[in-house]
């Protein structure tokens, strides 16, 4: 018992660490530097030193990952990080339109995916995600404050609507915590983890 625990607050720690102390990108951010710009996302543009750029109030990148530029147009951005997608943006523009361009590009509001987990943790609650970043079931607990003492991690339920029919699963958790080359499950939109309790 005392060495799952152990286990699982070392992977709570690994994962706060990685959800939440990542970098930021541009000022104002709300994803890290390292996230690749999805369709749906909304974000500014900032062009400096240039009439037409002052900065934008909001755009939201179209399905086939377009913005639109007052010179250039329909302009591609999917897929890249803020930093990524404004250096191209500034190549774009150097010569033809400006003579050293400066470009911010800001992701001020992200598609995103929510699950909710409830029962024997620490912190239960409702949580999102961006929709692009894979979201285990260890990584949804870790967000949720980690076990109780008195959780029944044996015997975790998830459940998802499939196809349009609510599943149930259930899923020895502790064995995942030991196994660190075992199958991983990873949360979808409207997922919900519930934790019972053990009273062995």
């Amino acid at each position: 018992m005392a060495s799952s625990r152990l286990v699982s607050s070392l992977v709570t720690a690994l994962v706060g660490l990685e959800l939440m102390c990542g970098l930021y990108g541009q000022a104002g951010s709300v994803v890290g530097e390292d996230y690749p710009i999805s369709p749906g996302d909304v974000v500014t543009l900032s062009t400096f030193d240039d009439p037409k750029g002052s900065p934008s109030t909001g755009m939201r990148v179209s399905r086939n990952g377009m913005i639109e530029h007052p010179y250039l147009g329909a302009f591609k951005i999917v897929g890249l990080t803020e930093a990524a997608a404004s250096r191209k943006l500034e190549d774009a523009l150097r010569g033809d339109y400006l003579v050293n361009p400066r470009v911010s590009i800001t992701v001020i509001s992200y598609t995103k995916i929510t699950f909710v987990v409830l029962g024997a943790v620490n912190a239960p609650n409702t949580f999102s995600a961006p929709k692009n970043k894979r979201i285990t079931l260890l990584n949804a607990i870790a967000q949720a404050g980690d076990f109780k003492d008195v959780a029944n991690q044996k015997k975790v339920q998830l459940l998802r609507r499939v196809n349009g029919v609510n599943k149930a699963y259930t899923v020895n958790v502790k064995d995942m915590l030991e196994d660190s080359n075992g199958n991983l499950i990873y949360i979808q939109d409207g997922d919900t983890i519930r934790v019972k309790e053990s009273f062995l």
